[in-house]
């Protein structure tokens, strides 16, 4: 020791850990990608191809040795669409052999493209992948399934983490110490999510719809807004006797109650799901009704209906008001939101963050 003081050999470093060698993690992912995504050992052409890619030769050094880049993601594109093309080889027994073409991509973090695709993640546990260590020693594994991320997610929690973490709470006592309040609380913002995510699985989305303009009433009313004023039907001149516009014009309003009705004609059975669910189902198919009933007072929408009246095209006018079916829409809304924004229990529950038992187990049609 005091030789290293007065100048003598100090002592060595530690050498920096070696990482693991691109082509034996790339062999790693042979073994492992077709077995989650194919569902069969054999190494697909467009697998093998897409490891080879320098790009993609690029992002797993660069997510090997890179300490700030913690996942790799490879990604499944099927070719054709699966509810199309599965028809025939899931009634053969011969259909391993007629693999499904896909495109294999690989990507430095994880995201959503379309309900099609399927992809796994890889997340390393450490700064780097030791060449030293077993690589499945250091690295954690997701599959994500094609179809909602919704119901991907909540199954990973409801299934697997949330046993996980209080299985461990149980066995370590982490629970029984006096004066540790994270884990009741960790314990449940975890049920909070859990039951989120069943809820968004399990709720029915209120589409939004968009109504298409004429590009000849279009231009005209911004026109006319220019001008600072109100457009009318005889700024159309002879445009308004023709029958080719007219008849534009119809099949644009035709088509305007076939989007309306994709909201008017939504509805659910109150003895399936949740309270919760019913009340947001409601509160948001009024919100949708409203924003449709503004479109169907722009000025756009008016003029549209002006020049068919002009026109005698009376079917269309009268269809759009009576075959949409809004006004009864918005009747049926406005006999159950009132009862809907007046539950004091429902404030009450979220306020207690009651478990998700209590929440997924009451009907509103018990109420």
């Amino acid at each position: 020791m005091e030789a290293a003081s007065d100048g003598g050999p100090s002592s060595p470093t530690p050498p920096e850990a070696a990482v693991v060698d691109v082509k034996n993690f790339t062999n790693y992912l042979r073994r492992i990608v077709p077995l989650l995504l194919e569902g069969d050992p054999e190494i697909p052409l467009e697998l093998d191809t897409s490891l080879k890619e320098s790009l993609h030769v690029d992002y797993i050094r660069k997510f090997l040795a890179d300490a700030q880049t913690r996942c790799l993601l490879v990604q499944r594109t099927p070719l054709k669409d699966e509810e199309e093309g599965d028809e025939t080889s899931s009634t053969e027994s011969g259909s391993e052999n007629e693999r499904e073409k896909a495109i294999y991509t690989i990507a430095l973090d994880v995201h959503y493209t379309a309900p099609k695709l399927s992809s796994v993640a890889f997340i390393k546990r450490g700064a780097i992948v030791d060449a030293d260590k077993k690589i499945t020693s250091q690295i954690r594994v997701i599959n994500l399934n094609e179809g909602s991320p919704y119901e991907t997610l909540h199954s990973y929690i409801s299934n697997a983490m949330a046993p996980y973490f209080k299985s461990f709470v149980r066995k370590s006592g982490k629970a029984d110490r006096d004066g540790d309040k994270m884990v009741p609380s960790v314990e449940k913002k975890i049920a909070e999510l859990e039951m989120g995510l069943l809820h968004l699985q399990q709720n029915i989305d209120i589409p939004e719809i968009s109504l298409a303009i004429h590009p000849v009433v279009t231009t005209m009313v911004k026109k006319c807004a220019e001008d600072g004023r109100r457009p009318k039907v005889q700024d159309f001149g002879d445009k308004v006797e023709d029958s080719t516009f007219l008849n534009q014009l119809q099949n644009g309003v035709n088509r305007w109650i076939r989007e309306i009705q994709k909201v008017t004609k939504l509805d659910r059975d109150p003895a399936s799901g949740t309270a919760l669910q019913e009340i947001s189902f409601w509160l948001n198919l009024e919100r949708a009704l409203l924003r449709i009933q503004d479109i169907r007072e722009s000025p756009d929408i008016a003029l549209t209906l002006d020049i068919l009246k002009h026109g005698k095209r009376f079917h269309a006018t009268v269809s759009f008001d009576t075959d949409t079916g809004l006004k009864q829409a918005l009747a049926t809304v406005n006999d159950y939101n009132p009862l809907m924004k007046d539950f004091p229990w429902m404030t009450f529950w979220l306020q207690q963050n009651w478990t998700r038992s209590v929440l997924h187990s009451v009907p509103l049609s018990l109420i």
